[in-house]
């Protein structure tokens, strides 16, 4: 009988031992990875996470559908169902729907949203959202900054509020931003068309310079002019589209563009979930 007692007692120690280690590796690989960036799988969407080494997310635009849980988890500690803040760069539904699933297993701390007068029932419904549970939300213009640690975030567009305003073209509503790290500089232009893309030029000049750009509009030929891609004069290129879509994103004539200038190609519907450590 003392023998059995002892067998139990090793084994259950055995155990917790092993228990103990598997977490002890679990955590120390959530406190040490890299502070990165994700350009996420969402299908024809787009969606993309800045995380840093103490676990602080920032979420910009969510994707169409369901499809970002399961890019989150992949990339998320499994305990950690807390994204800091989140932008929503126009409320088209798939930079969009995605934060209605994200909602329902995740609590956002912040959003930042251009609030725009746009009568769709999933944008509808988010803010209805935001409304009834008290979510801070901040209007965005170009006096909206973000910093964590040495990640920062410069809104550059909407040069001012643009809240409770109707847009003919949604696209051109877009909150453009530039990430500013030690090591990387990513400038992100939403939806926007070029004639936008142009009032950017306009405004900052060579501040848009930057190593990696998100091409407008999921590669559409209505965005990345020529001007624009020339000054922020990129090393690499997201494009953030899903397989043979309907649009046939990206345009053969984008594509085109960035190979003659030497740019590297990154696209989630070949290459799937894209990371860079910032």
């Amino acid at each position: 009988m003392k023998n059995s007692k002892t067998k139990i007692y090793l084994s259950l120690l055995i155990l917790f031992f092993l228990n103990f280690i598997t977490w002890q590796n679990v955590y120390s690989k959530h406190l040490l990875f890299q502070d990165s960036i994700s350009f996420l799988d969402v299908g024809q969407g787009s969606a993309t996470l800045i995380q840093t080494s103490n676990s602080y997310q920032i979420l910009i635009d969510a994707g169409p559908d369901e499809t970002i849980l399961s890019q989150l988890a992949k990339i998320m500690p499994h305990t950690d169902k807390i994204i800091e803040l989140a932008i929503i760069t126009h409320p088209h539904a798939d930079h969009l729907v995605g934060y209605n699933y994200i909602l329902q297993h995740y609590k956002i701390k912040a959003f930042i949203i251009t609030d725009i007068d746009y009568n769709e029932d999933n944008y509808q419904h988010l803010k209805q959202f935001l409304d009834d549970y008290q979510i801070p939300t901040i209007i965005a213009n170009q006096h909206t900054d973000i910093h964590h640690n040495q990640i920062s975030i410069d809104i550059l567009y909407p040069f001012t509020s643009i809240q409770n305003q109707e847009f003919e073209e949604i696209n051109n509503s877009s909150i453009a931003m530039k990430i500013i790290t030690p090591n990387l500089s990513v400038l992100i232009t939403g939806d926007l068309h070029s004639e936008i893309e142009q009032e950017l030029v306009q405004q900052y000049g060579k501040y848009l310079q930057s190593d990696i750009l998100v091409t407008g509009h999921h590669g559409s030929k209505t965005s990345t002019a020529d001007e624009f891609l020339n000054i922020v004069n990129p090393r690499q290129v997201i494009i953030s589209c899903g397989t043979n879509n309907k649009f046939g994103h990206p345009s053969p004539e984008t594509i085109a563009k960035l190979t003659q200038k030497n740019i590297q190609i990154h696209r989630t519907d070949l290459d799937g979930k894209i990371d860079f450590d910032l």
